[in-house]
């Protein structure tokens, strides 16, 4: 999906640079398919919609502003098709699944593992209310207002929930990626690994794992922060081209504090980070090197 949303953002920057409404169609298409793929990609969508409308706003092409509608409707409408095939396939009805409230609901309690992490609650209701959407619906709708009002008597909570819910997310170096491979006891003892393998997975290897990744992420964020900071405050560094990403990182950021949580879902972000964070670096060294040539 990651790959899919990537090349519509250069399709969507081509069409900008190049002023043509033809490219805005490829773009429509792969983000069509991204957000097939994974519905969290509306967030990249939204990123291209808001890009492309300031800068119809700025030049007066509205010819660009049907690209806009095409990628929006594609969007919409192609899982739709699909869903339509495999129910055809398979002589059944799917109907409309889980509501995205229950992951509301989920994203706004307590878990196991941290705030708003996978709890549980979107395994069974649909089936608890024996596959009725509307009903499922209306108790999600009614049990995220009952917890909307907690936070809402207890501001201290609400701000400690959140808290740890955006930092276990963004802060956890690896994003899951070696607790979700770690081999554990063995239940497979015909294929046994070695000992290098286990150390990756839960012992002195997987901290030092943990401790580099940790100062790389640490160094990442920083310059890209570095170069956010540089192109807000620059004005010939501002374009609507180089403001999707940061766009689509913003809107991660709320969606995955609103919504069910988990660190695995940020790590698709990451690719999207390193070209600021390589531009804050090179702005950086610029202003290193102009410093040593005045004082020398």
């Amino acid at each position: 999906g990651m790959a899919f949303a990537i090349c519509s953002i250069y399709f969507v920057i081509r069409a900008m640079k190049k002023e043509k409404f033809t490219l805005l169609i490829a773009a429509a298409l792969l983000i069509a398919i991204a957000i097939l793929l994974k519905k969290n990609f509306w967030i990249v969508l939204i990123a291209e919609c808001i890009s492309v409308l300031l800068f119809v706003l700025r030049t007066k092409k509205a010819l660009l502003l049907a690209g806009i509608a095409a990628m929006l409707a594609l969007s919409a409408v192609l899982p739709g098709f699909v869903q339509r095939y495999y129910e055809g396939t398979a002589n059944e009805k799917f109907g409309r699944g889980t509501p995205q409230m229950a992951w509301l609901v989920t994203g706004f309690n307590d878990s196991s593992y941290a705030p708003g992490w996978y709890n549980g609650y979107t395994n069974g209701i649909l089936r608890s209310y024996d596959f009725d959407y509307d009903k499922t619906l209306e108790v999600a709708k009614a049990d995220f207002i009952e917890r909307a009002t907690l936070f809402a008597s207890r501001p201290i909570y609400l701000a400690s929930f959140f808290y740890h819910k955006v930092v276990s997310q963004w802060n956890e170096p690896e994003f899951q990626s070696i607790w979700s491979s770690a081999y554990e006891e063995p239940e497979l003892k015909s294929a046994p690994v070695s000992a290098f393998v286990e150390s990756l997975g839960t012992g002195s290897a997987s901290d030092v794992i943990h401790e580099y990744f940790n100062q790389l992420m640490q160094f990442v964020y920083v310059m890209m922060t570095i170069s956010f900071f540089m192109m807000f405050a620059k004005k010939q560094e501002r374009s609507e081209e180089r403001m999707i990403i940061p766009m689509i990182l913003i809107g991660a950021v709320i969606y995955h504090a609103l919504f069910e949580a988990k660190s695995q879902y940020a790590i698709i972000y990451v690719p999207m980070m390193l070209p600021y964070a390589a531009m804050g670096v090179k702005w950086m060294s610029e202003k290193i090197k102009k410093k040593e040539k005045q004082e020398a």
